[in-house]
């Protein structure tokens, strides 16, 4: 056996646990997508499985099993080369929410006033690009205030805060934007595939309000959670990881009885 056929034998089984939990915690993340936003408590608990597959797992478990791979991505190319970006609020979307499916960007023009920026293309919506996992993590998908959020730093910010895990202070720039982002605004869908987004404009106190409690109401970063599993599971390369991974349980030999 070649040395490097050996090296990626040691890879497998040293990932094999690790293989395991991902194809079933991709089934559980479709199962979340798949309830389109009415549990935010479940939101939130699949931002731990995200942080865990996208930050720690997910390379080593495909590279020896599928090589080279890539993810579905929304394309915010309009937005990101757009003359007045980074708009003053910005939400990438492209999940289903309680039956609204888009993307929200909110300009602020310089100097000038009752400036009409053209409309989006619906079509556009279902544009994707394919990135490779590190820019998949680095993906612009939020903006306040005309400053760009990660998506690596949204999910960071709902699993070591929104879960209770590893709870503490805020520990970038970005974790602050996204607290300024989510104590200040939320989606509001209280017609079915009707969204209206709520502004807190508390003077001052505007980071200690909270919003009137409503069970069809999201904060945006927790859209963002939600698209990123969305494009998790829905990524060819990753349809094929999983079967690849499959098919690798269905070969291995059954316990022995003695």
């Amino acid at each position: 056996m070649s040395t490097r056929a050996e090296e990626r034998t040691k890879r497998l089984a040293g990932t094999k646990d690790a293989a395991r939990a991902l194809v079933e915690d991709l089934e559980h993340m479709r199962d979340v997508v798949d309830q389109q936003g009415e549990s935010a408590a479940a939101i939130r608990r699949i931002s731990v499985l995200l942080r865990r597959i996208l930050f720690e797992d997910l390379g080593p478990v495909a590279r020896p099993r599928i090589g080279r791979f890539t993810l579905t991505a929304p394309d915010n190319r309009s937005v990101y080369n757009h003359k007045f970006s980074p708009p003053a609020l910005f939400v990438s979307g492209r999940v289903r929410v309680f039956g609204w499916y888009g993307s929200y960007d909110h300009w602020l023009v310089p100097n000038k006033r009752n400036v009409k920026l053209s409309a989006p293309d619906p079509a556009a919506l279902n544009n994707t690009v394919s990135y490779n996992l590190g820019k998949f993590n680095s993906q612009h998908v939020l903006a306040i205030d005309r400053q760009w959020i990660s998506r690596r730093a949204a999910i960071l910010y709902v699993a070591n805060k929104g879960s209770g895990a590893h709870s503490g202070d805020l520990e970038t720039h970005e974790h602050d934007l996204i607290h300024h982002l989510r104590t200040r605004n939320r989606f509001l869908f209280d017609k079915p595939g009707k969204m209206t987004v709520q502004v807190n404009r508390s003077p001052q106190s505007s980071d200690n309000e909270e919003f009137e409690w409503s069970d069809k109401a999201i904060d945006p970063v927790l859209i963002e959670v939600l698209a990123s599993a969305k494009f998790l599971v829905d990524s060819p390369d990753i349809q094929r990881l999983e079967e690849v991974i499959r098919n690798e349980q269905l070969s291995e030999p059954l316990p022995s009885d003695n």
